[in-house]
Parts: C-alpha cells; structure tokens; sequence
C-alpha cells in the first residue's frame, strides 16, 4: 500500500489496471467466454482505451438484453461488472495524472512579502 500522495505513481497504477484485465480474460473459462456474444468478444487489452471499450460494449449489451426483457447470464454481469469497475479506476487515475500534469505546469502562487509598517510614531 502507498504511504502517501507522493509515493503513488497514476502510472504505475493504470499498468496494474491493464495488467488485471488481461489476468481477468486470460483466466475465464472457455465456457464462460462462450456465453458472451461474439460482438462482445474481447480482443487484445493493450491500453487503457481498450479496457474503456470492453466495458462500454458490455454495459450496452446487458443494457440492450435487460431492455429486451431477456435474461441477463452471471457470466455476462460478472465480466461487465469487472471491466465497469476497472474503467471507473482508470478514470480516478486519469483525473489524478491530469492533476498532477496541472500542478506541475502551475507557476507557485505569488505571496507579498508582510509589508513593515511604522508602529507609533514617539
């Protein structure tokens, strides 16, 4: 666990991110997988983006399904529910990298120094 702000990498983290997903998909089971339609299929998660992408294209197809009124399989809403989540922390880490980004380039507030001022005059 990081002790501090200053010690947390948003990239490091967003690695760990992608790295998970590629366990979550490289560790289903054939049957599993045979139950997502093919327009859902995962492909290579690479990036991010793909991560993002996987978890719009199952969010729309257990949208479309509950609107069908058809049954939504476990595996199904277990895999949107992963790849949902895992998309929301890369968000969290892209807020804190354009954070960091934003402090970086930020010049340092400018602060007057106190001014002396004569106490009483004697």
């Amino acid at each position: 666990m990081y002790e501090s702000d200053e010690e947390f990498d948003p990239s490091e983290a967003m690695g760990e991110v992608i790295d998970a997903a590629q366990m979550y998909l490289a560790e289903c089971d054939q049957s599993n997988l045979a139950i997502i339609p093919e327009r859902c299929m995962p492909y290579p998660i690479i990036s991010a983006e793909d991560v993002e992408l996987y978890a719009h294209k199952l969010r729309k197809e257990c949208v479309a399904r509950k609107s069908a009124g058809s049954e939504i399989p476990e595996e199904l809403e277990a895999m949107r529910e992963f790849f949902a989540r895992a998309a929301r922390v890369i968000y969290l880490l892209r807020v804190k990298l354009e954070d960091a980004d934003l402090d970086a380039t930020m010049p340092l507030p400018y602060t007057r120094a106190p001014s002396i001022q004569p106490s009483h005059l004697n």
